[in-house]
């Protein structure tokens, strides 16, 4: 879509022939606003980013980084006052202001944890902050592989504390990203009064300030004094955005949103959608109309479904053929023998079309696609290229033919 801007406008313009003046000028204008231009450019850059995390502690020791076990540990660590980071409770404290800022607002006294102490699996709980001096507690329910909830199982959690003499703050339910909540059906109306307004959702990574990476975790890395605290944060974080870097990234959904939401433009936003998947099949039958009358010494050309077919050409009781398969992103030039792929034979006896590769010289040009040969180019990159290729590829063919010919 953003390639290059001659040739996109004149496949807008053959696509929208039928269209009137003002629904081609709504189209043109969408496609020409800089923040739109801008906007499908950080789409692109956020879909096609690598996720290859790098050196990293967590995922070198073991598999265990996609459990829920083990975030929870480590998150127990860093709160603890007590904890081997040996920096007292300024990640604790720091938590309590994100929660105080994010992601509900709720307003838990810092003064009440002055002498917190942080569980881990006591009473079954993932993590429990507790403070024996204030009785005050918040309760965290780890749920970043989205595992379901047992039944009954935060009252039960909230339940064990009131009988331990605390009272509960707040429910941190942690989940990864997306929509996941709690599972109430098996509460009790009490219940779900008592406890439902006091359950913060928190999603430990969705690209805003207020998910927990950017919220908390950078926040403590930032902050970090001892050199060891500060590499753990470091190699969790990259963690973090690793496991949740595939999620949609919400704050540019929004642009979007509110760009969609301004006069008819969404309405010709689809219009647009709509033109994008005409436009393989436009371009499946604009390589059709070049070589329906110059692909000899191949003897038809035609289509099916988003392939250009050119096809027929004989040798003996040989049946060569080229398919171009035409997708959003690529042309994927495939040159095969029919026989040969109708019997699906891979490498017994020779492909037929690998000898007739290279006595054109052309082997060197195809990749190996089972009991195809296959070249592939990037649209719209790379859209006079495959047409440069496929002319020089038939006239090739056409003077073998014409050699073989002579000779006979």
């Amino acid at each position: 879509m953003f390639g290059n801007s001659d040739t996109n406008a004149t496949y807008i313009l053959e696509l929208t022939r039928k269209c009137n003046a003002y629904s081609l000028k709504k189209v043109t204008d969408l496609i020409g606003d800089p923040l739109n231009h801008s906007t499908a450019l950080d789409f692109i850059q956020h879909t096609g980013r690598s996720f290859d995390i790098g050196l990293n502690l967590f995922t070198l020791i073991s598999d265990q980084f996609r459990k829920e076990n083990l975030h929870s540990d480590i998150l127990k660590e860093i709160l603890d006052p007590h904890g081997s980071h040996g920096e007292g409770d300024q990640f604790l404290l720091a938590f309590l202001k994100y929660l105080n800022e994010y992601p509900a607002g709720k307003k838990i006294k810092k003064e009440n944890y002055k002498d917190a102490v942080v569980d881990r699996e006591v009473s079954k709980i993932d993590i429990a902050i507790k403070d024996p001096r204030s009785k005050k507690a918040i309760i965290i329910e780890n749920k970043i592989n989205a595992a379901p909830d047992m039944p009954q199982q935060i009252p039960r959690y909230w339940r064990s504390l009131e009988k331990q003499g605390y009272q509960i703050d707040g429910v941190v339910y942690l989940i990864l990203n997306g929509n996941k909540q709690p599972d109430p059906t098996s509460w009790t109306p009490e219940e779900r009064e008592l406890m439902m307004p006091d359950i913060m959702r928190v999603r430990v990574f969705d690209e805003t300030p207020g998910d927990l990476y950017n919220g908390w975790l950078r926040r403590c890395e930032a902050t970090g004094k001892n050199i060891d605290t500060v590499f753990l944060f470091r190699q969790y974080n990259k963690l973090i955005s690793y496991i949740g870097g595939k999620n949609m990234n919400k704050p540019l959904m929004e642009t979007f949103l509110t760009k969609m939401l301004e006069n008819d433009n969404y309405e010709t936003a689809h219009a647009l959608k709509d033109m994008l998947d005409e436009l393989v099949i436009y371009r499946r039958d604009k390589l059709i109309d070049e070589f329906n009358y110059r692909a000899h010494p191949f003897t038809r050309v035609g289509d099916w479904k988003n392939l250009a077919v050119i096809d027929h050409y004989f040798i003996e009781n040989l049946s060569f053929a080229i398919d171009v398969i035409v997708t959003r992103s690529l042309y994927q030039v495939q040159f095969f023998e029919r026989g040969y792929v109708q019997k699906n034979i891979i490498d017994i006896g020779g492909n037929p079309v690998d000898p007739l590769l290279a006595e054109a010289n052309f082997a060197e040009s195809f990749q190996n696609c089972g009991t195809r040969r296959e070249k592939q180019f990037r649209f719209p990159e790379e859209e006079k290229e495959v047409y440069i290729f496929l002319r020089d590829f038939i006239d090739t063919l056409r003077k073998y033919n014409d050699k073989i010919n002579t000779s006979a």
